[in-house]
């Protein structure tokens, strides 16, 4: 073997021994260049996509209002089937009892609108540079009369629930929710 080409054996056996000590190093390295690239297209991508429209926040404000909205219905309807179970309640009285709820529904219309005029008026006091006390009592006086109607008919519907119940029934609902309330408050507490 010439000189030439054992240099040249020495040089390639250095180079992969080389190679194969800083193969570690490179992967390190390269997985530090990928998480920072990441990072910072997360950082800039974050602006992007919490900005929205005035359009499009009174869009999702909108399909939030008519989701809680269903699910105050999957509740009630959760209730409702909760009750059945419990109470035994015949086919009868689960048809009594829909029939009630449809009717306090459809009689709230006007009041739940005027209930969303009211909340829409304080967020909006809310989210003001300042917060204009007068002005909320203002609102919260002017619609007094509607929180009494909904109280009222909440009320009422309840009582008319109720009275679709047997006498054990009854006395069996109020236990179960008496034993509800006692949860609500140890856990709240």
């Amino acid at each position: 073997m010439t000189s030439t080409n054992q240099a040249q054996t020495l040089n390639a056996a250095k180079l992969n021994k080389l190679d194969k000590l800083n193969k570690p190093v490179l992967k390190r390295a390269m997985l530090t260049k990928m998480i920072a690239t990441v990072a910072t297209l997360g950082v800039l991508a974050a602006p992007a996509a919490y900005s929205h429209s005035n359009e499009a926040t009174a869009s999702h404000e909108h399909h939030d209002r008519k989701a809680h909205r269903a699910m105050k219905g999957h509740h009630s309807a959760k209730m409702l089937k909760k009750m059945k179970r419990y109470l035994e309640l015949s086919d009868e009285q689960v048809t009594q009892i829909k029939a009630i709820r449809s009717q306090s529904k459809s009689d709230n219309e006007t009041l739940r609108t005027q209930l969303e005029a009211f909340k829409a008026q304080v967020k909006s006091q809310q989210v003001a540079s300042e917060f204009d006390e007068a002005a909320f009592t203002a609102s919260y006086q002017q619609y007094q009369d509607t929180f009494a109607q909904l109280a009222l008919q909440k009320a009422k519907t309840r009582h008319a629930i109720f009275q679709v119940l047997t006498p054990e029934q009854q006395a069996k609902w109020q236990a179960f929710q008496e034993k509800r309330k006692a949860r609500r408050s140890h856990n709240d507490g």
